[in-house]
């Protein structure tokens, strides 16, 4: 049986938000496959960088102001697979968070037990099983 690669995962989250988000996520990727971002400059450049294969990108938008930011860098996040994280569950920001065409999202106050999952399910590559396994995913 033929090994699949993982996919190089990019993570973005500020230093003083994102802790509970990174032990959940170190706990999931290899240390080899994933590229930490502490700073939106930061995870602009690790967007640019050639890969070999499209990255999966977890973000963690902790404020509205850096959810703005983020959208700015939409144009990079066209063939990357994310997993966007919101500030809040108001309306305009799930509207703004569905602009970015994330495969899931989630809220900063969640467990992130969703996001495990998915970001684990993500890894495995494209869904090629036949319904209802696949059904949902990402």
């Amino acid at each position: 049986m033929e090994t699949k690669e993982i996919p190089t995962v990019l993570l973005y989250a500020a230093l003083d938000s994102g802790e509970r988000l990174e032990r959940v996520v170190t706990g999931l990727v290899p240390q080899e496959k994933l590229h930490v971002y502490r700073t939106i400059r930061e995870l602009s450049e690790g967007l640019r960088v050639p890969m070999e294969q499209a990255p999966i990108a977890v973000i963690l938008a902790a404020t509205a102001d850096e959810l703005s930011m983020i959208v700015s860098l939409s144009y990079l996040l066209d063939d990357v697979r994310s997993i966007l994280i919101l500030p809040d569950r108001q309306e305009p920001t799930v509207a703004i968070g569905h602009s970015l065409r994330p495969r899931f999202l989630s809220y900063k106050d969640s467990d992130f037990a969703a996001v495990a999952a998915v970001l684990t399910r993500m890894m495995e590559g494209p869904c090629i099983d036949a319904p209802p396994r696949c059904q949902g995913t990402g």
